[in-house]
């Protein structure tokens, strides 16, 4: 009967799996906690922010300043900590430069939309941008999604 020899190692090289574990699983936790950061001040100064999956009226790229990657997807692991993918954000006026940045490097997948105005059903206009605010905005047209 042969014997078996089991894959064996030392406790050092335990410790060293689960540290390059802990530090990977720590910057996934810190990635997560940027971007709720990110969303909740976006909120903060006015913008909406929507989640993949809402469902949103009027034309999809209306007013449109920066667009996304409808494609992104989360690892497992975010969703598991609490990430989602932002699909939509909507300010009422121009977003300032500081916003695009910060959506730039924190929420790569989401589309940005200027000078929105957004409604309510039971108190009709809520929010509108002023004129002197409103800048008409060059977008080239949408490529379709299936060619």
């Amino acid at each position: 009967m042969p014997i078996r020899l089991w894959f064996r190692f030392r406790l050092r090289t335990l410790f060293v799996v689960l540290t390059v574990f802990g530090v990977w699983l720590g910057w996934q936790v810190t990635t997560v906690r940027d971007r709720a950061a990110v969303r909740r001040e976006l909120v903060s100064h006015g913008a909406r922010v929507f989640p993949f999956g809402t469902l949103m009226l009027g034309g999809p790229f209306q007013n449109s300043v920066r667009r996304g990657d409808p494609t992104a997807q989360l690892p497992w692991v975010r969703r598991a900590l609490g990430d989602e993918i932002v699909a939509d954000i909507q300010f009422p006026g121009q977003p300032a430069a500081d916003d695009l940045a910060k959506i730039d490097r924190f929420l790569p997948e989401s589309r940005v939309q200027g000078n929105v105005v957004f409604y309510d059903s039971t108190l009709g206009v809520q929010q509108q941008p002023p004129a002197a605010e409103v800048q008409p905005i060059s977008v080239p047209p949408a490529q379709p999604p299936f060619e």
